[in-house]
């Protein structure tokens, strides 16, 4: 969905401008948002920081979504 480095800054897939963005990016915090969720949205995220010398550092988030009924 998108990537940060210090070379090249933030860079969101084409596929995906108008849908996700960055809060913060940086190499300490780095956090993105996804706007207009849907149920296609639901799903497993990978996150997947490169360091070096570390390797890859993985995390995973997981989003449900729910549609609820609007009364009147």
């Amino acid at each position: 969905l998108a990537s940060y480095t210090t070379r090249f800054g933030q860079k969101v897939n084409p596929a995906f401008k108008d849908k996700v963005g960055f809060t913060d990016a940086g190499l300490q915090n780095s956090s993105i948002f996804i706007r207009n969720v849907t149920e296609e949205d639901e799903g497993c995220y990978l996150c997947l920081f490169n360091a070096d010398p570390e390797g890859a550092l993985i995390g995973t988030t997981c989003l449900q979504v729910y549609v609820g009924r609007l009364q009147v």
